[in-house]
C-alpha cells in the first residue's frame, strides 16, 4: 500500500507511528525506494538510518557517507545501541 503511495504519505508522522509500535523495519522497502528517487528530507534518513543501526547493516558506512541524516536524532539513539557510533 505504501509504494502505492510514493511521496504523498508524510514520513515523520508515519515513523513515528512505527516506531512506537516497534514496526520501523516494515518501513525499510519504502523508504529506500524515498531515497533512490533523491529525497533528502532528514525524516527519511533519520528512520532509515535507525534500521541500519539497529539491523547493524554497515552502519558506520551510513553515517559517514550520508549527509542528510539530522546528528541530533541519530546521537541519543546510537548511544543506546552502541556508543561508539554516536561519535561518528
Amino acid at each position: 500500500i505504501l509504494m502505492a503511495v510514493g511521496t504523498a504519505c508524510p514520513v515523520d508522522e508515519l515513523v513515528e507511528i512505527a516506531e512506537t509500535r516497534n514496526r520501523l523495519r516494515l518501513l525499510q522497502p519504502w523508504l529506500e525506494a524515498r531515497v533512490a528517487t533523491g529525497s533528502t528530507e532528514s525524516g527519511t534518513h533519520n528512520a532509515l538510518g535507525k534500521i541500519y543501526i539497529t539491523l547493524n547493516r554497515d552502519p558506520k558506512a551510513f553515517l559517514l557517507n550520508n549527509m542528510f541524516y539530522d546528528p541530533k536524532v541519530l546521537g541519543p539513539y546510537c548511544e543506546s545501541l552502541d556508543p561508539q557510533l554516536a561519535f561518528i
